[in-house]
């Protein structure tokens, strides 16, 4: 989305948790506490966010399925967690720095203002009022207002209800990928955030329109809209800021819109503050041929041939891949005809993936369609073969996969907040996801 298209915006919904408040410290002080208490194994904070990132609902994930009375352990740890975040939450969690004067300001410019979130009702009043931000939303939509959970877009639907807005006229503005998603669903244009859980990567996989490092970006994006109206200006796009700040182009594009084939190869490392991808092939842009990169590689266009990545590869919503993949960690939103080779693969739930997989760890969204082979190995063994230096080859067809009738697993049924992608656990199947909400309710 280019930033001009920001000039005709007249309200700005919120998601709470990572976007407007950073409550991620204290929420895995709770876990660890609870944990603890009942002997349960814990976890990293990173593996915690992943599973929070990705909706998982925390108590039935890690509780051990053998663990002795587990149904009673599960109700139990609910009821000591759910007390310990009403006791340290609201006196713990953090309002980020620029978020107040960011609100007034956008009050000041008459922008209509809601906040649309997974959390509790009575919570979230008690946390606007103490951070006195209460007074710059006109609508404000909790859990208690719908049935479905974000990714289902009712939150926002009746946020806009609300408001009196419409979603071609409107942004939401969240850190996770069911955010966005949320956002899509609603028809309004999706803005994703770095001061919460989610990595560029993961953010970028979901296909926001914009990508900002905080909401205190808004302003300037909005500036600049203002701007280029005035002046009818064609000049460069927010995509286009330097070291990637605000991006939807996370970097340097390749290719010509229209076409390009050949051998890209990338092993230089980024420099400071410059975004997490080394090649990215935009959504204008088929390219046919090779990449290689020590660094990760975003693909949100048509392309044919071979991706050979040392880190992420990341497939987005409107992408269309012909061909085999092998990275670290291997992202899909979009379409691929061809095998993916990774330590970890995420499948979102615009996925389809037609072709054989080899991984160490497997994460299935629902709707995400899988029609192939599926070979769980070592996670270790696979991580060494990624990282392997590569050798540049001509393009190879995707070796035919078995048929296999279409998999659709879980996906996140609630908005989480998150920090990032961490190390994976392992499953020897598509890991199932329950419905779980914003901090205080993902157990």
């Amino acid at each position: 989305m280019p930033p001009e298209t920001l000039a005709s915006v007249d309200t700005v919904m919120f998601d709470f948790d990572g976007t407007l408040v950073d409550s991620m410290d204290c929420y895995y002080s709770v876990f660890l506490d609870t944990f603890s208490e009942f002997g349960l194994p814990v976890v990293e904070r990173a593996e915690l966010m992943r599973l929070m990132r990705n909706g998982r609902n925390i108590l039935e994930t890690l509780i051990p399925a053998d663990w002795p009375e587990r149904e009673y352990t599960v109700d139990q740890c609910r009821n000591v967690f759910q007390w310990m975040w009403d006791e340290r939450s609201l006196t713990e969690i953090v309002l980020h720095a620029e978020v107040a004067p960011t609100l007034h300001e956008l009050r000041e410019r008459g922008l209509k203002l809601g906040l649309a979130t997974a959390a509790r009702g009575d919570w979230i009043e008690h946390v606007l009022d103490k951070h006195g931000i209460a007074s710059f939303f006109q609508a404000v939509v909790t859990m208690a207002d719908v049935e479905a959970r974000k990714p289902a877009p009712d939150l926002l639907l009746e946020c806009l209800r609300q408001l009196d807005s419409e979603p071609d006229r409107s942004v939401y503005v969240g850190d996770s990928p069911i955010d966005i998603l949320a956002a899509k669903s609603a028809g309004v244009r999706p803005i994703g955030v770095l001061c919460g859980a989610s990595t560029r990567t993961a953010l970028q996989a979901a296909g926001p329109d914009l990508i900002l490092d905080h909401v205190g970006e808004l302003l300037a994006v909005l500036d600049q809209a203002r701007d280029m109206m005035i002046s009818g200006s064609n000049g460069p796009s927010a995509a286009g800021r330097e070291d990637g700040q605000v991006a939807t182009d996370l970097t340097r594009g390749f290719g010509e819109p229209g076409g390009s084939s050949g051998v890209l190869s990338s092993t230089s490392s980024a420099a400071e503050g410059a975004p997490e991808l080394g090649s990215y092939v935009n959504n204008s842009t088929f390219f046919k041929g090779v990449i290689e990169s020590s660094r990760s590689i975003g693909i949100d266009g048509k392309f044919e041939g071979e991706i050979h990545s040392q880190a992420d590869v990341v497939v987005g919503r409107d992408a269309e891949v012909r061909g085999n993949i092998q990275g670290e960690t291997v992202i899909v939103a979009g379409k691929i005809n061809g095998n993916v080779n990774s330590s970890t693969l995420e499948l979102q739930p615009s996925a389809q993936l037609l072709g054989n997989i080899r991984t160490g760890s497997l994460l299935v969204g629902l709707g995400a369609i899988f029609r192939g082979q599926c070979d769980m190995g070592p996670e270790e063994a696979i991580a060494e073969a990624a990282a392997a230096p590569q050798v540049a080859a001509a393009p190879a067809e995707p070796t035919p996969p078995a048929e296999q009738p279409p998999v659709a697993a879980a996906e996140p049924a609630a908005e989480q907040p998150s920090h990032g992608r961490g190390s994976r656990r392992r499953s020897n199947e598509p890991e199932e996801a329950a419905a779980s909400a914003e901090a205080g309710e993902q157990v």
